[in-house]
């Protein structure tokens, strides 16, 4: 159960992605809060990104549809593999344009901090299972040699 909970505890960027590539169509369904993710060679400062709907708007007079962040707020993966660099903004659903520099990764932020929870609480139950096992090998021994002493 440890190992398992461990497993799925981690957050597998590329197989996980809803999209991924530099240009293409992507629906977004609005079923969760999208973050982009690049590789982590990515520089900040040449990347750029765009998500234009059917009728080329790429967003509103204050947010894009694909929020790109300031490069100080660029955060890199506890592996060290990727980046995260925006995310989605829009509410709408529908198939949109995306354009982008460099290879982004969209994945739904919500179902992967699901998918980690789950995951971490596996691993305490894997935890607790050793734990009750040890009791179990020790009082199960007392008994067994209390239920066989012989006067």
């Amino acid at each position: 159960m440890g190992i398992g909970g461990a497993e799925a505890a981690e957050i597998d960027i590329e197989n996980d992605a809803t999209y991924s590539g530099t240009s293409g169509t992507w629906y977004h369904d609005n079923a969760d809060l999208y973050i982009v993710y690049v590789k982590s060679n990515v520089n900040c400062e040449s990347f750029s990104a765009s998500m234009t709907d059917s009728e080329g708007s790429s967003g509103s007079m204050f947010m894009d549809n694909l929020e790109v962040y300031d490069c100080e707020d660029w955060e890199d993966t506890e592996d060290g593999e990727f980046t995260s660099a925006g995310w989605v903004t829009v509410d709408a659903t529908g198939d949109f344009t995306m354009e982008s520099s460099s290879t982004i990764y969209i994945i739904g932020g919500g179902e992967e901090l699901g998918e980690a929870v789950g995951g971490a609480f596996a691993m305490l139950g894997g935890f607790g299972m050793i734990c009750c096992g040890g009791f179990f090998i020790v009082l199960g021994d007392d008994i067994y040699r209390i239920s066989h002493f012989k006067c």
